[in-house]
């Protein structure tokens, strides 16, 4: 599998195979994104980097559509993969049942049903070494991880999945 904020998309390539990298803006609006056909499942299933995934292109979140989107040439998966659940959700599922089976507060946010949730890590020795901060009661890492499922006529479209970890 692959792990938000640890793998890179060029590890994505060479294990899922040849797909081009797509690159748009610059700075904070940078994005960077493979994708890959899932034939399979009727599906695109997107990996994206940008500003905070660093020069290696560290994995930030991941998307699944239930569409063979190919605008950005994707690449196809040709092994089998299965199905392309997340817990609760699934495409094709009735999204009100994933509204009630997701962990609660769920918010809609424009075409989409919404979870966050925010932790707190405590920094290691190592941590407070490497940043040199000076307040220990401020030695935490904030970790974001945000859940977005997508709908159209009633049923789960797709879903986007990204982490995002700040201090």
């Amino acid at each position: 599998g692959f792990e938000l904020e640890e793998t890179n998309l060029f590890e994505i390539q060479k294990k899922l195979g040849d797909a081009p990298i797509k690159r748009t803006g610059d700075a904070a609006d940078s994005y960077y994104g493979i994708c890959y056909l899932s034939k399979e499942n009727n599906a695109t299933v997107y990996f994206e980097s940008g500003e905070m995934g660093g020069y290696d292109h560290t994995l930030l979140s991941f998307v699944v559509k239930n569409t063979l989107e190919n605008s950005q040439k994707c690449g196809e998966l040709k092994n089998n993969i299965g199905d392309l659940k997340l817990g609760v959700i699934e495409l094709g599922k009735n999204i009100d049942d994933v509204r009630h089976e997701l962990p609660q507060p769920v918010k809609v946010v424009a075409d989409a049903l919404e979870y966050q949730q925010m932790t707190r890590l405590p920094f290691t020795k190592e941590d407070i070494e490497r940043t040199k901060i000076k307040d220990i009661n401020e030695a935490y890492w904030y970790v974001l991880v945000t859940i977005r499922v997508f709908e159209d006529n009633g049923t789960v479209s797709g879903y986007k999945v990204s982490k995002v970890t700040s201090w």
